[in-house]
This record gives C-alpha cells, structure tokens and sequence, in this order.
C-alpha cells in the first residue's frame, strides 16, 4: 500500500479464520499506529484446518485521511463470506459505498468447487431456491438499492473476483453474462474502456507452469473487475494492473488499482501532525522556592525507602525514576483552530488482490 500509496486495499478469499484475522489486524495496526482501519470477514475455520481445505474470507484495509470516514461495514450471512460492504462519508448525510465479493464458480472438481457447495448448503438451509451466484447478486443488488434510497448523492464500487470476463464472447470465462447484468443494474466499466482506448490488455488471472526448478506464471484471463456505479458520478482517473514475477509465489491473482474521483468530498487543507509527538519534559520547579523545597523532601523521602541491597545501577536507575517522577507534571493548554476546506473533489485511491492460495 505504501508502494501504490493506496487508500484501501480489498482482499479476497483469504482463507483466514477469526484468530488468524484478528491478528494479522493487530500486525496492520502497529505497522501504521494512526489513521488506519482494518475490517475482518474471517470463515469457521481453526489453525489446523489445511489451507486447501478453505475458502472465502475477506480483509478491508483504509488507510490515512479514508480511515476517519469508516461509517459501517457488513458482510453476507453466510459463513464463506462472498460479498462484504464497507461504507464511507462523503458528505453530511452523503456515503460511497464498497462493496467487496467474490463470486463462486459451479464445478464438479473437488477443490475449485468448494466454495459453490459450501454457499448452496447454506442458501438451502433457509429454504433458497436460487443457486450461490444469482444468491451473491440479489445480496448485492438489496444493498445498494436500499444505499442510494436514503440519499440522492450517494456512490458506490464493485470490487473482486468476479470469475466472468467483460466481453461475453471472451474465453477462459466461468460466467458469461456479468456485462449484461451489469449493464441492468447500472454498473459500468471504465478500466475496461481505458484499457481498450490505451489498447494496453489487463491480465488479472495467471496461470503457473513448471519451468526447470523453478516456477512461471502465464497471463490467462481478466476476471478480478472494478465496476463504478453510474449513480453518484463517480470517475476513474487512472488504473492499472501489476504482472511482476514477484507475485508468483502470494498468488495466481494480480492486483488492480485504480484512483477514483469522488464528487463533493473535501478534505482539510491544513498542516498533518506528526504521527508521534513527545509528551513535554518534567523539570525540577527551580522557580517556585515552596515548591522545590517540597520537590526535595519528596525525593529524599523516597530515596530512602529503596531497599538497601539494591546494587549500584540499580539504586542508579531507581534515584533516576524517583527525581523525575517527582517533578510536577506540565500543564498543556488545549488551543482550536480551523483551516478552510479545499473545494476539490476528493480522490480516492483503491487496490484489490486476490486469492493468496489460489482461486477456488
């Protein structure tokens, strides 16, 4: 994320159960300590669980001035977790909404059908006759009708591996009528379009082969997307896809970032605080002649009450604490000033990767 200087960075079936989410959210946490937030969708699994035995689960990550517009965040009901929505403010009332999905694919094999079972189980348990894809597009559907119902002005994206290419005549497609059912439900596809306007092919699926000892991967398909909305005016200024060989071994996916503009969204314009500020020194009270002499009765009082077997350092170090914990404590006083909002729409930039262990 700092390489890309990305805003939010969506992930994916990334197989993790709730210890192993919660703490790879502390390890984010501490990485960062200010402005960060982190969203978990962990699946029912334990440690002992092999990973090829997983599937689904997603992780949310926002970073910097994004990370304080974190409204809500919601995730299907069932245990897989295939779609997620993570809601920002915009505005006073104004929200842009992300949603998060990964769409199953129907097969017999074993383990790349795994995820389609495990939804159908789920959805027949509750007396649902729809298969896990028409399922995972009513959900979407429900939510973003029911977001852009309570405000005129609010946006949202789909993000993920949707397991369908763009162009229904394309191959290597598991799903062939995501366009048209984009295209009912208002979504576009502007990294589609500037793709073909740069004539620059985006590969997000690749596939691995065995070269000698080593391994490569080979572009294969594009069918991770990033769809805008067309309600709410949400533009794509830039996007991209990474086909580095360093992925080869995190994932058969590579990521797709893009920076979009966010009508209406104003920032501060005022100087960022440094991340960690040194509280104030404490000092002896060399002015005040009462509050010295205090100062010095307190200290020689707890001096003596150190144990008399301490050795030289640490009677050393103990003396230390005691003079300065003796001091008086700095009185801060709390001073408000405001800056003027910038009126320039905000831009939002937003990476997503795939599968760390493969597409299921």
């Amino acid at each position: 994320m700092d390489l890309k200087k990305l805003d939010i960075l969506s992930l994916q079936d990334t197989r993790l159960s709730q210890s192993e989410s919660n703490e790879l959210a502390c390890m984010i946490r501490r990485r960062y300590l200010i402005n960060v937030q982190v969203r978990i969708a962990p699946i029912p699994a334990d440690r002992t669980t092999p990973r090829d035995q997983r599937v689904g689960g997603q992780l949310i990550i926002v970073l910097g001035k994004w990370a304080n517009r974190v409204a809500n965040f919601i995730k299907d009901p069932t245990l897989q977790v295939i779609v997620t929505g993570l809601y920002l403010r915009t505005g006073t009332k104004q929200h842009l909404m992300i949603i998060s999905s990964y769409w199953p694919i129907p097969t017999q094999d074993a383990t790349t059908g795994q995820l389609w079972k495990k939804v159908l189980h789920h959805t027949r348990r509750w007396n649902c006759t729809c298969s896990p894809l028409e399922f995972c597009q009513r959900f979407i559907n429900e939510h973003f009708v029911k977001h852009f119902k309570k405000h005129m002005a609010n946006s949202a994206i789909l993000i993920g591996d949707l397991n369908a290419t763009w162009n229904p005549t394309a191959k290597r497609s598991i799903h062939s009528k995501l366009q048209s059912w984009a295209d009912s439900t208002g979504w576009s596809n502007p990294l589609h379009s500037l793709s073909l306007h740069h004539s620059n092919r985006i590969f997000s699926h690749w596939i691995g082969h065995h070269i000698l000892d080593g391994v490569s991967h080979t572009e294969y398909s594009w069918i991770d997307h990033l769809l805008l909305h067309r309600h709410g005016g949400l533009k794509l200024a830039e996007g991209s896809s990474d086909s580095g060989e360093a992925w080869i071994f995190i994932s058969d996916h590579r990521p797709i970032c893009a920076e979009i503009i966010v009508p209406g969204v104003h920032f501060d314009s005022g100087p960022v605080a440094d991340q960690l500020q040194a509280p104030p020194l404490r000092r002896p009270p060399t002015l005040n002649k009462t509050m010295l002499a205090n100062y010095q009765a307190k200290v020689e009082r707890k001096v003596l009450q150190l144990p008399p077997d301490l050795a030289p350092d640490e009677k050393l170090a103990a003396i230390a604490e005691i003079l300065v914990g003796s001091c008086p404590k700095p009185k801060t006083k709390t001073s408000f000033t405001t800056a003027p909002d910038t009126e320039v729409d905000g831009a939002l930039s937003y990476g997503r990767t795939c599968s760390t262990y493969g597409r299921s």
